[in-house]
């Protein structure tokens, strides 16, 4: 791989945002959506799969759902 090559695989970056799908999260993620470079990733998550998927569609990221509390 070329030196330039290997210098964009190692800068790229993602941002992980959890509940993200409303809110403070959702401003986040459309912020660094706006400002994203060729190859970087936004992973949104929250818990409502409907929301996550509207999120991340409107945004073009990555969504997930995720659920992390105790129950």
């Amino acid at each position: 791989m070329a030196r330039a090559g290997l210098a964009s695989v190692l800068m790229t970056r993602i941002a992980i945002v959890t509940g993200a799908n409303q809110g403070l999260g959702r401003a986040l993620v459309d912020g660094l959506a706006a400002g994203m470079d060729a190859g970087d990733r936004v992973v949104l998550t929250g818990r409502n799969p409907e929301r996550v998927a509207d999120a991340a569609a409107q945004a073009g990221v990555e969504g997930r759902v995720l659920d992390v509390r105790d129950r």
